[in-house]
C-alpha cells in the first residue's frame, strides 16, 4: 500500500512536469515573431529579436528571412546559412545561437553584436552577388545567344 501510495504521487508528479514543459513550449511558439510578407520586414523582425536578446525568436526569425531572401537554396535551418554567408566571424555566432537555441539556453547572448556581424556578412554578400550579377550580364552581351 505504501508503495503504490508513493508511485501514486510520483505520476502526480511527473505529468505535472509534462504539463509545466507543455506550456513553456507554448509560450515560446506564441513569441514567435509573426510570419513576414516580405524581405525588409523579414530582416527587420531579426533585428528586433536581437535588440532585444531574445534568440529563439531571432533564430526563427532569421530562419524565416533567409527563406525569403534566397528561395532558390534549401534552408532547413539557421545552420545552412553556413554555406550562403561564408565569413569566420558569423559562423562564429551563428554557432553561439545555434547552442543557445537547441542545446544551452543559459549561455549568454549579445543580440547586437550578432545583428552587426550579420549586416556585415549580408552587406559583403550582396555586394559579390551584384559584382557576380554584373559579369554575368557582360557575358551574356558578349556571347548572344
Amino acid at each position: 500500500m505504501k508503495y503504490f501510495f508513493l508511485f501514486c504521487i510520483f505520476i502526480i508528479l511527473f505529468y505535472q512536469r509534462q504539463l509545466n514543459d507543455l506550456n513553456s513550449s507554448r509560450s515560446i511558439l506564441k513569441d514567435a515573431p509573426q510570419k513576414a510578407n516580405n524581405q525588409k520586414q523579414a530582416w527587420q523582425q531579426v533585428k528586433q529579436a536581437c535588440d532585444a536578446n531574445l534568440p529563439i525568436q531571432a533564430a526563427k526569425a532569421l530562419l524565416s528571412a533567409a527563406k525569403l531572401q534566397w528561395p532558390e537554396q534549401q534552408i532547413v535551418n539557421i545552420h545552412d546559412l553556413n554555406t550562403i554567408l561564408s565569413d569566420k566571424t558569423f559562423r562564429e555566432q551563428l554557432t553561439k545561437l545555434e547552442q543557445l537555441v537547441y542545446k544551452d539556453a543559459s549561455l549568454g547572448w549579445d543580440g547586437k553584436e550578432f545583428y552587426q556581424c550579420l549586416e556585415k556578412v549580408r552587406a559583403i554578400n550582396s555586394r559579390s552577388d551584384d559584382t557576380s550579377n554584373h559579369s554575368n550580364s557582360r557575358l551574356s552581351r558578349l556571347y548572344p545567344e
